[in-house]
């Protein structure tokens, strides 16, 4: 019978947390705008996986129903730190968002027609876009 992974390392799943709670409010796009961040803090700085675990979790992220960077979220913490570093990745990565989009969802009347906010995101749609092209790049070389 397999056992499930139910590590308490506290300090481990501080640590993760932290990694997607700070990844998170910055990598508009969703999961795929995430990867460079993520390989970056995963596997360059942290050595948590190296880049084909890392291909091969962001792969089956992608496979199951539900928002990607989450998934990726899940599973990078549960290979980290078993169901305890699950957890503490999508809560992580949930809250900012959460919080971001109820600030947003309360100014919505009042910065629907701004200028300011209409340019900020025109700006920012090629920035998502040459993200996920050199994510998908990286993946093609694993």
């Amino acid at each position: 019978m397999n056992k499930i992974n139910i590590s308490l390392n506290v300090s481990k799943i501080v640590e993760i947390f932290l990694i997607f709670f700070k990844i998170s409010p910055v990598t508009f796009g969703g999961g795929f705008a995430m990867i460079p961040i993520l390989e970056k803090e995963i596997v360059e700085k942290k050595k948590w996986m190296d880049h084909k675990k890392m291909a091969d979790i962001l792969a089956a992220s992608q496979s199951v129903p539900g928002a990607g960077g989450v998934n990726s979220a899940i599973f990078i913490g549960y290979h980290v730190n078993g169901i305890a570093g699950a957890l503490a990745a999508m809560i992580g990565i949930v809250i900012p968002t959460f919080v971001i989009i109820l600030v947003l969802a309360s100014l919505f009347n009042s910065i629907q027609d701004n200028h300011y906010i209409q340019a900020t995101l025109k700006g920012i749609r090629p920035v998502i876009v040459s993200l996920i092209a050199v994510a998908a790049m990286k993946m093609g070389k694993v």
